[in-house]
């Protein structure tokens, strides 16, 4: 349906809320490229692509189709080791796989950094910033297991993660 047909059969309201969403569809468009470009710089600081990620999440949201363009990024966020850039991919991953279950194979490959991730923040020391009642950053915990729900483990990390559940 183009917005003109829209505009001529539905009336003022119609016309306007369809502009509305083609102008944040064009809008989204227009940042994805920046947002991408953001996500993928080395020299960008680490709140600038944690901000990048939780964006590419309104992004991806309005436009799916360019989810694949981000696949490789968002699987490079991962591997950072700032606690606001992990917690936020993993905020990424969650809702590109909600809306596309359709990539949970290419989000396969993070089943191991995950665990790894998991496993550290379990046994590690003390880390008071992060710190809720004694439970080491319970928040990123918390989303790196629904990451990891949805992606159902890859058959050799079933005991890893079964192990770490039990120390939960």
């Amino acid at each position: 349906v183009e917005l003109h047909d829209i505009t001529i059969r539905d009336g003022e309201e119609c016309a306007d809320l369809a502009y509305n969403v083609d102008d944040k569809v064009r809008i989204a468009e227009a940042l994805a490229t920046d947002v991408l470009s953001l996500l993928t710089a080395n020299m960008t600081r680490t709140y600038v692509r944690k901000k990048a990620a939780l964006c590419s999440i309104r992004v991806l949201r309005k436009t799916p189709d360019l989810v694949e363009d981000f696949l490789e990024q968002i699987a490079n966020l991962v591997n950072d080791r700032n606690h606001g850039v992990l917690l936020s991919a993993c905020n990424l991953i969650i809702d590109v796989l909600t809306n596309n279950p359709r990539f949970v194979r290419k989000f396969r490959k993070l089943t191991r950094p995950l665990v790894r991730i998991l496993k550290n923040l379990l046994t590690s020391g003390y880390a008071p910033e992060y710190d809720v009642s004694g439970i080491s950053d319970p928040f990123l915990q918390v989303r790196i297991l629904r990451v990891l729900r949805l992606v159902s483990v890859v058959p050799g990390m079933r005991r890893v993660v079964n192990g770490l559940l039990n120390a939960i």
